[in-house]
């Protein structure tokens, strides 16, 4: 039998430093190695250490995207928005996770409700597709859709974008509800 073995990295984020690292190496790429020869004990094996503390690159000095990871993981939590140098797909996907990540429990049911009456929907239009019925359908998907944002509106203080976000509609739509329903 012939087992290939795959490649398997630890990868430590550190909120600490080592003991004698210098202050502008942040990131340390170790393999075990024979002790005596120095050879490489395993080359499928190795440690990656990142020491936050020492990366202290500003937006505008982030030039690789190993650089635009480590400036997310450390600077999550601080932002308001997606800045300009993340504005890249797989970071809007990263963000878009971690504001649902930081739902509140009643908040978060009405997100899985949503994205439920979502996968819903789709499972009608595709089925009514096949029959030829998409367009009645899509009326009722589009006053479904409706009666979703005014439901949020109502019993939620979540802003437009997040109600556009929840509701897979733009926010001109949800402001257009809005001001229907302040009338």
């Amino acid at each position: 039998m012939d087992f290939e073995l795959k490649e398997v990295y630890f990868i430590a984020l550190m909120d600490f430093n080592f003991v004698e690292t210098s202050p502008e190496k942040y990131l340390h790429w170790v393999r075990l190695s024979e002790e005596e020869t120095g050879y490489t004990f395993y080359n499928k094996l190795g440690f990656i250490f990142l020491e936050f503390p020492n990366f202290n690159k500003t937006g505008k000095d982030i030039n690789t995207d190993m650089e635009r990871w480590l400036y997310v993981l450390r600077n999550m939590s601080g932002f308001k928005k997606i800045p300009e140098i993340l504005n890249k797909q797989i970071f809007q996907k990263l963000f878009q996770i971690a504001e649902v990540a930081n739902l509140k429990k009643e908040e978060y049911l009405v997100y899985e409700k949503s994205l439920l009456d979502k996968w819903s929907e789709y499972a009608v239009l595709k089925t009514a597709e096949e029959r030829g019925l998409a367009k009645g359908m899509q009326k009722g998907a589009a006053k479904s859709k409706e009666q979703f944002v005014k439901n949020l509106l109502a019993n939620t203080d979540f802003g437009i974008a997040k109600i556009a976000t929840l509701a897979d509609v733009n926010e001109a739509f949800v402001k257009k509800i809005k001001k229907e329903i302040n009338k």
